[in-house]
């Protein structure tokens, strides 16, 4: 069975000098090809209204393994106000990752830039196996119940063993289970 994370859920494995991380720790997070070695990268695809949930999310990430998550709110190249080269810093990053995680709510279903950096995600990652969603609902809501986004359905879900709360990954297609860990190293 997939579990669907409950909005706030992730807000109690946030430390306090995480993302969006503190701004003396920025160069060290900073994510592009000059980073660190032997690490897989992640892209993080959110709303900006949800940076509580992401800062928790990206500590539980992170604390599994060698794996550093990119979040744009951290990146130091991207433009103070969106334009064209956002898009192009943003493909750059998407690219560079190992993995494609979107974090699946309300509100970042309904955001222009979220569902972009899905469709680019898309192509680069999904014949790749590695682009998944992580579903964060108020509502108890699936990805099969976003009328109009049933396209979400074609994608791994980031859920958790509920009998020790360890992340998982769940096969859309076949309903395989595996950790986060075995996903990652696909």
């Amino acid at each position: 069975m997939t579990y669907i994370f409950d909005a706030g859920y992730f807000k109690q494995f946030a430390k306090q000098s995480t993302p969006i991380r503190d701004s003396a720790l920025l160069e060290e997070y900073k994510f592009a090809e000059e980073t660190k070695e032997n690490v897989d990268k992640i892209f993080i695809s959110h709303s900006h209204a949800e940076l509580e949930d992401i800062r928790g999310i990206i500590t539980c990430i992170e604390e599994l393994g060698e794996y550093e998550c990119y979040v744009d709110n951290d990146d130091h190249d991207m433009p103070k106000t969106t334009n064209g080269n956002t898009a192009k810093l943003l493909k750059q990053r998407i690219r560079n990752a190992k993995k494609f995680i979107l974090i699946l709510t309300e509100k970042s279903i309904n955001s222009k830039w979220c569902n972009w950096e899905l469709g680019f995600g898309d192509c680069e990652k999904f014949d790749k196996n590695a682009i998944a969603i992580l579903p964060i609902t108020q509502t108890n809501a699936t990805p099969q119940n976003f009328v109009g986004k049933e396209y979400l359905s074609i994608y791994h879900i980031i859920s958790k063993n509920e009998n020790n709360d360890q992340l998982t990954v769940v096969d859309p297609t076949t309903n395989e289970t595996i950790t986060f860990k075995q996903w990652m190293s696909l």
